[in-house]
């Protein structure tokens, strides 16, 4: 009887291991989705070295997002080692292996924080005309804020 019960116990613990995660749990390990805040639309991983694009939220790996050495990379990937890129200035955002991203400047990944992305390299991230770029700021207000193309919200 004990060994029966051991034996449920070890198979429950390795099932729960081989099965995705569901955004509640994403939420317990601090993955989260990057929402533009211009579109209400979310960042969406298409692979390695394709390009970032933006979809309508939904509750699926490809836009599940978690923070390593300030590289934000995917949680569908089986190891979460592809991250956000870019290919230069005015350029679309790209899928990139861990080891080739760049660093990212936010200000906050806290639950709703409203945020600019960028790299040193290329710029911040952006909306224009609907594709995810890299580039310079786009500014309103007589330059005193930030267009809600270029700010992204974190949802845990």
């Amino acid at each position: 009887m004990k060994m029966s019960g051991l034996i449920v116990a070890v198979l429950a613990l390795a099932f729960s291991f081989l099965t995705p995660a569901s955004p509640a749990q994403a939420y317990a390990h601090g993955f989260f989705q990057i929402v533009n805040k211009g579109t209400g639309k979310c960042l969406e991983w298409n692979g390695v070295n394709k390009k970032i694009t933006q979809e309508k939220c939904k509750a699926k790996p490809d836009q599940w997002w978690e923070n390593m050495t300030a590289k934000l990379c995917n949680y569908g990937s089986s190891r979460s080692d592809w991250c956000l890129g870019d290919d230069g200035k005015e350029k679309p955002v790209y899928g990139r292996h861990l080891a080739d991203a760049p660093q990212l400047f936010f200000s906050s990944l806290q639950n709703h924080a409203q945020t600019t992305l960028g790299t040193l390299h290329c710029g911040y991230f952006k909306v224009v005309s609907g594709k995810v770029m890299c580039g310079k700021r786009i500014l309103i207000n007589h330059g005193h804020s930030y267009s809600p193309a270029m700010m992204w919200v974190i949802k845990y």
